[in-house]
């Protein structure tokens, strides 16, 4: 597996099998917070509408009377709501990850693990999304983090401080 800022995610439905890549997270304040809200399972359809969109519709072609309403939210960008936050979560030990000279986070093969003292160390542990500690941000854009265990967001420096624990 190959990760990119992108953090592709794929899904799919068991009435076809067939993988797509699941729809990039809704970022509108009202959406994201209705989201945090909703607290119970996902039912399996995907086009199940969780509530209707508010908007404006808009007039795609005036003379043929073509018009467009405001797509709802459905279950399917609940799941990619909430499998993008998975994602942003999702801690590896250190050195799992690696940062090619194309600028890609790949597996690193020549990882062998941690060794037994430091699999509880939270100091070992990285995040797998895309940095956001911008000192490490800046290092990658200086072309040194190629190669670079430190090239990751460590989960120790979360915040709030000591809210992970191994």
């Amino acid at each position: 597996m190959c990760m990119d800022e992108a953090n592709q995610i794929y899904w799919c439905s068991s009435a076809t099998w067939i993988f797509s890549l699941l729809p990039k997270p809704l970022t509108a304040k009202a959406d994201v917070d209705r989201l945090k809200q909703i607290n119970t399972f996902f039912t399996g359809e995907f086009d199940q509408v969780l509530y209707e969109a508010k908007g404006e519709v808009q007039v795609i072609d005036p003379q043929v009377g073509l018009r467009m309403a405001p797509k709802p939210v459905t279950e399917l960008d609940r799941l990619s709501f909430v499998m993008n936050r998975i994602a942003n979560y999702f801690a590896i030990p250190k050195g799992f990850y690696k940062f090619t000279p194309n600028e890609k986070f790949c597996k690193n093969e020549a990882f062998k693990g941690l060794q037994k003292q430091q699999m509880c160390d939270i100091g070992c542990w990285q995040f797998t999304r895309y940095p956001k500690d911008q000192k490490i941000r800046e290092m990658i854009a200086r072309g040194e983090g190629v190669y670079n265990v430190d090239c990751l967001d460590s989960v120790a420096n979360d915040l709030p401080k000591n809210s992970w624990s191994i």
